[in-house]
């Protein structure tokens, strides 16, 4: 992938990751590659169970072994490979230099502890030698920071004392309390309602531009990244489909999948009785994966070789894509595919 001239902070490299189970091995994650830039959002997008989650989680030392089994690949931050750390040395880094946000915020806060102590906790962890009275003075300031009213109030409360899209933003002072370099929001807006969600997003937006931190943005939903994401990785049964910057992603998808999830977003202007579109079929087992392009099954542009042979990645500027009709070969399927993009408003 070409880069420009912004210093890369993370380089995740070949990463496979698989789950043993009772019903044989799962390929979670297949030799997926990306980046992330200093200062910039990156959207890592695709449907439930495609390994987004899975590959952000690697970074912070969080798949769990075993089940879990890292079969290949690195992950550098800052030219250092995480997956060479021992707990020690990852500690150092994850909740410093990395943090993240995790999907549910009633499950990732302790009930039996008070806000405040939570956050306390975390910048002592980090900051050794500052006692938790100022710590504690630091939580009021981090929430306060996150848009939360009354800050003192609120670090004596608990978490069920607290609404969703409050306890959401408790969650994101946590990860920025050490100003990390690189912050991970794991599906921030997850069971939040739209106004609230979208102050969730802009909450993260204002963040990257007051600190500079650098943010991959998982999600399901293309909709959700539209005014945040710098770039957009494109996952589907543990592959990167697709690469490119948001404004090629949107306004110029060169994989059927890409395609397909920007036709499911429901348009503003929509009428509310029109029937939501939707990408016929299901994603394959990752227990058994057949040969060829794992979204062959379902694509209106699949030819024999889909079925039969993995493709190669294509690029063009900063965009990759692994899809079998970029090959000279398939110039005739490729421009059905082109053809067809004016009609997907």
């Amino acid at each position: 992938m070409p880069k420009n001239s912004q210093e890369t902070l993370l380089e995740v490299r070949n990463l496979s990751i698989s789950f043993h189970t009772y019903e044989g091995e799962v390929a979670a994650v297949r030799n997926v590659d990306f980046s992330l830039r200093r200062g910039e959002v990156l959207a890592i997008v695709g449907e439930s169970g495609c390994g987004k989650s899975v590959s952000t989680q690697a970074i912070l030392g969080l798949t769990p072994i075993p089940p879990g089994e890292i079969k290949s690949g690195q992950i550098l931050f800052k030219g250092q490979d995480l997956l060479k750390l021992d707990d020690v040395g990852l500690s150092r880094i994850c909740g410093s230099q990395i943090s993240m946000i995790f999907q549910d915020p009633m499950t990732s806060l302790n009930p039996t502890m008070k806000i405040g102590n939570q956050i306390a906790e975390i910048i002592r962890q980090h900051q050794k030698g500052r006692s938790k009275r100022d710590c504690i003075r630091e939580a009021v300031e981090l929430l306060r920071l996150v848009g939360i009213a009354e800050p003192e109030t609120r670090v004596k409360q608990y978490p069920h004392e607290l609404s969703g899209g409050m306890r959401q933003r408790v969650m994101i002072a946590m990860a920025m309390a050490n100003r990390p370099e690189i912050l991970i929001a794991d599906e921030p807006t997850t069971a939040l309602d739209v106004t609230i969600q979208s102050q969730i997003i802009r909450l993260i937006k204002e963040l990257k531009s007051r600190f500079g931190t650098a943010i991959i943005l998982i999600t399901h939903d293309l909709g959700v990244v539209a005014g945040i994401a710098d770039r957009i990785v494109v996952m589907y049964a543990g592959k990167v489909m697709e690469e490119g910057l948001t404004d090629q992603i949107y306004y110029a998808p060169r994989h059927p999948y890409t395609a397909g999830l920007l036709r499911a977003v429901p348009a503003m202007t929509d009428d509310s009785e029109k029937e939501l579109r939707t990408i016929k079929g299901v994603p394959p087992s990752l227990l058994n994966l057949t040969p060829g392009c794992p979204f062959a099954p379902r694509c209106d542009y699949a030819m024999k070789v889909c079925a039969l042979q993995e493709p190669e990645y294509h690029y063009q500027a900063e965009n990759r894509v692994f899809c079998w009709l970029y090959d000279q070969r398939a110039a005739e399927q490729l421009a059905k595919f082109e053809g067809m993009k004016d009609r997907w408003a």
